[in-house]
């Protein structure tokens, strides 16, 4: 024996990821800069790029935008018990999220329906009492009592 070691393949990218991992924690700060410079040289290429992707994949990214919204929605009905707080109903196909001070309507048309429940979901996790589960009858007799319809009294 020379006293010289040869690296296995495993010991050689054991090495490899050990290094890379310092040299990212390093260099975090220096890659961020460029990631920041070369999005905002590339802006218009960036557009460009999504909009042909939008094209090209358009049901498959409807599909996963519907499915991230229905997991939302989902969510936000077990963390507020699944039924009407008036009358019970249970039926989810009947049940509709409520905000109990109003203006869910101006909430609602302010951004898309993902951010819509995302919203919703992150101020509940976060304790926000604003919000119950109505069925549809008692959502809508809620909005009439309270002059929250489309039109008002």
């Amino acid at each position: 024996m020379d006293g010289s070691h040869v690296c296995t393949e495993g010991e050689s990218m054991s090495k490899q990821s050990e290094y890379m991992k310092i040299y990212n924690q390093t260099h975090r700060e220096q890659y961020r800069e460029y990631q920041k410079k070369w999005e905002r040289d590339h802006i218009e290429w960036r557009r460009e790029y999504r909009r042909i992707d939008y094209k090209k994949n358009r049901t498959k990214i409807l599909l996963q935008r519907k499915l991230i919204r229905d997991n939302h929605r989902k969510e936000i009905f077990n963390l507020l018990g699944r039924k009407c707080v008036k009358c019970e109903e249970s039926d989810v196909r009947c049940l509709q999220i409520d905000h109990i001070n109003g203006g869910g309507r101006k909430e609602a048309k302010s951004v898309n329906s993902q951010a819509f429940y995302r919203n919703i979901l992150t101020k509940i996790r976060n304790g926000s009492k604003d919000y119950q589960i109505l069925c549809a009858n008692c959502n809508w007799r809620k909005r009439d009592e309270n002059g929250e319809t489309l039109y008002g009294r």
